[in-house]
Parts: structure tokens; sequence; C-alpha cells
């Protein structure tokens, strides 16, 4: 599962609300977007989907050539 924080962080000129997900950084200006953001990314990302990494792998590509 990949992991979703929300932390504060103090920058050089004022404070910023940072998500992190993995290795990337989002910033916001205040807890609610931070909260709201990583809420709609933890929903999407627990949704279902169509494409499985297991259904992709078993699939056959048709040759073009026929």
């Amino acid at each position: 599962m990949i992991s979703i924080t929300v932390t504060l962080e103090d920058l050089a000129t004022r404070r910023a609300w940072v998500v992190k997900v993995g290795s990337m950084e989002i910033r916001f200006a205040t807890e609610a977007e931070a909260r709201a953001y990583a809420g709609t990314l933890r929903e999407r990302i627990r949704a279902p989907h169509g494409l499985t990494p297991i259904a992709h792998a078993g699939a056959k590509h048709a040759d073009p050539k026929k």
C-alpha cells in the first residue's frame, strides 16, 4: 500500500501543510485543503480499477503481421 501522510512544514517565509505520497510532496496553505486532498487520493487508490497487474500480465497481444 502507498503511504500518504499530512504534516506541517515551516518554510523560510511561511508554514505549509504537506501531503507526502511516496517521495512526492504536495504543499497546501491550510490543513483542511491538505486533508481533503489526501482523503480523495486514498479513495481513488482504493477504488476498483478495470485493469489489475495480474490481468494485464496475462493478456495476449495480437501480432500486427497477421
